[in-house]
């Protein structure tokens, strides 16, 4: 059985009734427009998503770890090794009462928006000014 995701939540399937059972769903990516995610149920379940859709599903996600324990922690744990998008697209506006608006592409995401006070902006404009400026460290053999 094949269904959109927002078809399989209208019916009142009882997806997390079914996650119980399973070790976990299988992603297929096809065509590089479709994103199908099939349940291990008996009888398997599919549900086929579009890019809108999975960028919807990624939002509600968004907005539901946000309001999860334990949250994000408040400081990144520096040092650490992160999966980096290099050199993203970037653009800055001014908000209206004069913060910054920061708008990041990541092509997992989409675009990302942060809203800076201007302190917190200028604060940021100096640290990048002053890591892009210093030397690279000597490599060592």
């Amino acid at each position: 059985m094949r269904l959109p995701w927002f078809a399989a939540l209208a019916l009142g399937l009882p997806l997390a009734a079914m996650a119980a059972e399973v070790a976990g769903p299988d992603w297929e990516l096809k065509d590089k427009k479709t994103l199908t995610v099939t349940f291990p149920t008996k009888p398997p379940v599919a549900i086929e998503n579009d890019t809108a859709q999975v960028d919807a599903m990624i939002a509600h996600l968004g907005q539901y770890r946000a309001a999860m324990v334990p949250e994000v922690p408040p400081e990144f744990p520096q040092g650490q090794s992160v999966d980096a998008i290099r050199n993203p697209a970037w653009m800055l506006e001014n908000e209206s009462r004069g913060d910054v608006v920061i708008h990041i592409r990541d092509p997992r995401y989409g675009w990302l928006h942060y809203l800076l006070p201007r302190q917190e902006a200028a604060k940021m404009a100096g640290l990048l000014q002053a890591l892009s400026m210093k030397p690279l460290s000597e490599s060592k053999p």
